[in-house]
């Protein structure tokens, strides 16, 4: 790479510094830390909404993923926010608990929040126990919409027969 884009002479030179695996892995968690603290830093004060889903794997685990979708000037900008392994069962606290945990470790609040798009299972809207009803309890004035692609009553009926 260094050859095509600098030239034979420059991929001399840099063939001559030593890189081992660990320094090449080190380098790389470098770069992505600095990339992770440049967006927290950017979007820490920003409105935002949150896309969340949970599915259970083959392996009989329920994963939850969020997508964080900031709104910067005049831009949205869609953001990658965490996909975890749910600890125990995948009810609305479990849901909203590690969200939090997600939100916090990043300095995000509750009180930027101005949307979560969900599916429509239980316990993501539940009125009592489901995830978007705790996230009220921290900001009523979030608006809920729910996801039509992700729900799972869909029944395809099989014309091959």
């Amino acid at each position: 790479m260094v050859k095509i884009m600098l030239g034979d002479k420059v991929e001399k030179e840099i063939s001559k510094i030593p890189l081992s695996n660990s320094t090449i892995q080190r380098r790389i968690l470098d770069l992505s830390d600095n990339i992770e603290e440049s967006v927290i830093f950017k979007f820490q004060n920003s409105l935002f909404a949150l896309q969340i889903d949970e599915c259970t794997i083959i392996s009989n685990h329920a994963q939850l993923i969020a997508f964080m979708h900031v709104f910067d000037e005049d831009a949205t900008i869609n953001q990658f926010l965490c996909c975890k392994q749910s600890p125990t069962t995948t009810n609305g606290q479990n849901i909203f608990d590690t969200i939090t945990i997600c939100l916090e470790k990043y300095g995000f609040s509750w009180d930027l929040c101005v949307g979560i798009c969900t599916d429509g299972a239980l316990s993501m809207i539940g009125s009592v126990k489901g995830f978007t009803s705790s996230v009220e309890k921290q900001n009523p004035n979030i608006v809920r919409t729910q996801c039509f692609f992700t729900q799972r009553s869909f029944s395809f009926k099989d014309n091959t027969k």
